[in-house]
């Protein structure tokens, strides 16, 4: 078929995230062709998708942002990607929504001091009316597996403020999602060391890319040191 016809078809049969996704990296073809021909500037296949998978996600990131309470939270937030101290292992966390389809796309990336990635999870759960909830789950799914995987040192960064309070808060959590945050700190509990911290979307780029994935996916998918090398080039890429 043509490319407009292309375009149509895709349009009629995809959800929002996958339209995103598209999209930008067709625009991002565009540019390499145009990067070839006015400037004779060859991109590789690498270039092509790291670029559109970043333009991706920080479109799909608007969706994603949890707004702030008129009150002003004291947290402190990672700009950008900072070393980890030696022995200690990344814990980045990405959640999609998809409504179309009511569920909710999960993607977790562990790396170590030197930014190797070490495991990937990415994993579809069904959709609640709470954004909260399925925040405090999508962490609680992370910190889980990290620690079956055999992870005991982490640094976890999420992108939620208001949860990041919670598992901060020295009183009990009466909250609806009380026992999912004690889990959470029931899990920290037996670790090394775990310390959360809030960060914004843009530096959770791989996490997110696999949440979005995971919305079109019909399997938990885990990886083990062979992670997809488009993940471990973001990863790479955030670290720089």
């Amino acid at each position: 078929m043509s490319f407009r016809d292309f375009i149509a078809h895709c349009i009629d049969v995809l959800e929002a995230p996958q339209i995103a996704i598209l999209f930008t990296t067709a625009w991002e073809v565009w540019n390499a062709r145009n990067r070839l021909l006015w400037d004779n500037k060859i991109s590789t296949v690498d270039d092509v998708w790291r670029k559109a998978a970043s333009m991706a996600t920080d479109f799909l990131a608007v969706g994603l942002r949890v707004q702030d309470s008129d009150s002003v939270l004291e947290v402190r937030i990672a700009n950008r990607w900072r070393p980890l101290d030696q022995g200690n292992f990344k814990l980045n966390v990405g959640l999609c929504v998809d409504k179309g389809s009511k569920s909710v796309g999960i993607g977790l990336v562990v790396c170590d001091a030197q930014c190797l990635v070490m495991a990937a999870l990415q994993q579809k759960v069904e959709a609640c009316d709470s954004i909260l909830q399925m925040q405090v789950v999508a962490v609680l799914s992370a910190v889980q597996f990290a620690f079956d995987m055999g992870f005991r040192r982490l640094e976890v960064d999420i992108p939620y403020k208001e949860l990041l309070l919670l598992l901060q808060a020295d009183d009990m959590c009466l909250a609806p999602i009380g026992p999912l945050v004690d889990d959470i700190l029931w899990v920290k509990s037996f670790c090394y060391f775990c310390q959360f911290s809030f960060v914004k979307s843009v530096c959770n780029k791989a996490a997110l890319v696999l949440a979005t994935e995971a919305v079109s996916s019909i399997s938990l998918q885990v990886w083990l040191e062979d992670c997809p090398a488009s993940i471990v080039s973001i990863v790479h890429f955030e670290s720089i």
